[in-house]
């Protein structure tokens, strides 16, 4: 995946997709497993960017 979000909300609004797609859980296993990694980068990088701004806070 690539790890460039436009926003962290943006980033949110695709990881709820995902989960509501593996919910319905009528996925073949392999674009379960591929869908799964995904989220995970996408929670890696929203994770960064909270960070980043409590940082930003923090400096203030």
């Amino acid at each position: 995946m690539n790890n460039e979000l436009a926003s962290f909300e943006d980033g949110i609004k695709e990881l709820e997709m995902i989960v509501s797609s593996l919910e319905q859980g009528d996925l073949p296993l392999e674009i379960a497993v591929e869908l799964f990694e995904k989220g995970k980068e996408i929670v890696v990088t929203c994770t960064k960017m909270l960070d980043e701004a409590e940082a930003k806070i923090t400096r203030v």
